[in-house]
Order: structure tokens, then sequence, then C-alpha cells
């Protein structure tokens, strides 16, 4: 049986039409790319319980902490203000590669498994314990469809 390590999984976001951003010190991504579908009920006078088929599904937004670096996260800051909707990745640690752009898009990567989708930067909050560093913790909203690509 294999497993990807979660150390080495790196996050991306498209900025401009080829360019391609690592969010950098990313402590952890606990949770990405899922969420639960709606249900609609189909119940008629002929069922004998309820029944139901499956409607939209939510993909819940992604939060994580960064160690805070102006250099690195101001950017992030300005695209949280801005509510622009970006292309983001999320490359897992099973192989090597950088993601690319074109026309504003991730360039399909298969060196490493990935998800891949749109999202906007719905919260960016400061964190500043006593006797630590400055971070921030980043909610990313997912909108629309998300794809797994598995390393091929």
């Amino acid at each position: 049986m294999s497993f990807i390590r979660t150390q080495g999984t790196e996050l991306f976001y498209v900025s401009a039409p080829t360019v391609v951003i690592k969010i950098a010190q990313v402590v952890e991504l606990p949770e990405a790319g899922g969420g639960p579908a709606d249900e609609i009920e189909v119940t008629h006078l002929d069922s004998l319980m309820k029944e139901f088929i499956g409607g939209l599904s939510d993909n819940q937004p992604i939060s994580f902490p960064v160690r805070f670096s102006p250099t690195l996260h101001t950017a992030l800051w300005t695209l949280k203000n801005s509510g622009v909707v970006v292309p983001i990745m999320i490359a897992f640690s099973d192989g090597t590669g950088t993601p690319t752009a074109t026309a504003g898009a991730f360039v399909p990567l298969t060196t490493r498994s990935n998800l891949r989708g749109q999202a906007f930067i719905q919260n960016f909050t400061w964190n500043n314990p006593a006797n630590s560093v400055l971070g921030a913790n980043v909610t990313l909203r997912p909108t629309g469809l998300f794809t797994f690509t598995p390393r091929t």
C-alpha cells in the first residue's frame, strides 16, 4: 500500500495569465475539495418511504494558517480585498513539478497528484500570540467544480 506524505504539499494560485504564485509557509491544509450534496425530495403518493436524489454539492471553505511574511503574503491580502476569483491548485508531494499557467488557467500537471479549481479569499485574519511569530489565517471559498488529477 502506498501513501502520500503531507510534507511537501504546496498551494498555488494564478495571479496573471501566465503567472503562478506559491502560497508560502502554509502550516497545514486540514480539509479541501469536498462538501455535502443537497438532497432533493422526490417522494410521491406511490412511495413507501421518502425518496431523494442528489442535488448540488457545496465545496466547503478551505482554511489554513500561514507564518506571515510581508514579502510573501501581501499579495494575498490585496487579493482578499479585491474579491477576485482565481484558479487554485493543491499539489501533493507524490511527485515533482511546478505548475504553470496559460491564458489565466493552470496547465494540467501530471507529474504529481493535485486538486484544482477556482476560489476567492473569503477571509484573512492576523494571528499574533505571545512567544510566537506573526501568523495569518486564510480562508479560500471554492466556487464551482474541483478536479482531482492523480500522478501518472
